[in-house]
């Protein structure tokens, strides 16, 4: 019998592997000319349906503007060979692109590839001579990533990310999840450094800028920085709640949070450089913390909770954890027992984690007792992190429905800020907009 269970164990063992040898084999040989193939057909209806007629009016244009048709771009090539591509001569990034399906049909270019990066204003170092054997591409992870506003990681790891998973199996899930991200996202990010709606104003910037930022308060010594992130909920939150509008005016930083965020800066001409969350800044802000000897404390969520965190963050990041404590105390009695808590405990940072608005108002009533360097209001971040909320895949987040993911979770608690929440949100933008541009005019 024992003999019978290896040689069963030893047979799966071996058709595991056989089928890793068929996939391989499919990806590396079958595959590579079946996708050209397709990809050829693909860029050649476009040039026909939309490429053509669109030459066509540009040709016309030009006869009664004298605009020209094309403008010429010098990118990196397979091999960081310079390639010469043309766009069409508009203001509207995914029409001027077009003209780039005829590179396709030539070769030069792919439909899912690495990011079209110019040739003239890149220093190409040795040390990346394995990322140019991927073609350049009109969809790229980076250019997903970096559209709807989660590329935290940036260009550089994020090309070397696609580079080790690249499947042409997925190349096409990539380029359906890049056309959503287009329209959500596609203006690139603006130069402004702070952008407003309904008279508050963010940070805009990115993850690395915030935390650069952070760590120079911290340095600094003074009393502790105010973190807050705002997310379409707050914002319609603060819309009613004037106390929490004021608080938000005052706080030392707000950080944009969430896909709400990013349509309202495109309705109202602003370009947002990431989406700057406390759910994606923890890991950052652990490492840096790690690195410069900061300690943190966890204040909220359920009992249990906090710890469970620690621990983790603890584990993956080695970063010290000065103290937690529940949220579950009486807010009003309590409230200065926690404080002398917090501060015996030689904190640097401290997450609240009571939701919006309840944080942000504990720590701008706390703030002048706090001896820590950084507080931040982090809403849910503990049930993500303690594992008693699952967050959305990030392939869902690169489709910017995080909050379909979450909604589903929680439909009982969920449904209204979104299902009434969201465009209730984008109404009361327009509204302002309209408002605010009619008092610029008078």
């Amino acid at each position: 019998m024992k003999d019978l269970n290896l040689l069963e164990k030893n047979l799966r063992k071996s058709n595991r592997h056989l089928l890793g040898k068929i996939i391989y084999a499919l990806e590396t040989f079958l595959l590579p000319p079946i996708y050209r193939t397709a990809e050829v057909i693909t860029a050649v209806t476009g040039l026909v349906l939309l490429g053509l007629p669109l030459l066509f009016g540009m040709a016309v244009r030009k006869l009664f503007t004298g605009n020209k048709i094309f403008f010429r771009e010098i990118l990196i090539g397979m091999g960081g060979q310079p390639i010469v591509v043309n766009f069409f001569n508009l203001g509207w990034k995914p029409a001027a692109s077009l003209a780039l399906l005829y590179s396709i049909v030539k070769g030069d270019l792919t439909f899912v590839g690495g990011s079209l990066i110019s040739y003239e204003q890149t220093e190409l170092k040795p040390e990346n001579n394995y990322l140019r054997k991927l073609k350049p591409g009109l969809f790229s992870l980076w250019g997903l990533r970096s559209n709807i506003k989660i590329g935290h990681e940036g260009r550089h790891e994020t090309e070397w990310e696609y580079c080790f998973t690249k499947k042409h199996s997925a190349d096409a899930f990539i380029a359906l999840r890049s056309i959503p991200a287009y329209i959500i996202g596609g203006a690139e990010g603006q130069t402004q450094t702070s952008v407003a709606i309904f008279d508050i104003a963010f940070e805009n910037m990115t993850m690395q800028e915030a935390v650069t930022r952070i760590e120079a308060d911290l340095d600094s010594g003074n009393a502790a920085s105010t973190v807050f992130y705002v997310n379409a909920d707050c914002l319609n939150k603060c819309y009613e709640d004037e106390d929490y509008r004021s608080l938000l005016k005052n706080a030392d930083y707000i950080l944009p949070d969430g896909i709400g965020i990013n349509i309202a800066c495109r309705m109202l001409g602003s370009g947002l450089k990431e989406n700057v969350n406390g759910t994606d800044m923890l890991p950052y802000m652990c490492t840096m913390a790690k690195r410069r000897g900061f300690k943190i404390f966890l204040l909220g969520g359920k009992p249990g909770v906090a710890d469970k965190v620690a621990a983790k963050i603890t584990e993956s990041y080695e970063v010290q954890v000065a103290g937690v404590q529940h949220g579950y105390f009486d807010h009003q009695k309590e409230s200065g027992e926690v404080v002398d808590l917090i501060n015996k405990s030689g904190a640097d940072i401290l997450l609240v984690a009571f939701g919006a608005p309840l944080q942000e108002k504990w720590i701008t009533a706390h703030k002048s007792q706090l001896e820590v360097g950084a507080a931040f209001g982090v809403g849910g971040l503990f049930d993500f992190y303690s594992g008693n909320t699952l967050r959305a895949p990030r392939w869902l987040r690169e489709l910017g429905l995080e909050w379909v993911y979450r909604m589903i979770q929680e439909p009982g608690r969920m449904w209204r800020r979104y299902i009434v929440g969201n465009p209730l949100f984008i109404f009361r933008v327009m509204t302002w907009r309209t408002q605010n541009n009619s008092n610029q005019g008078e």
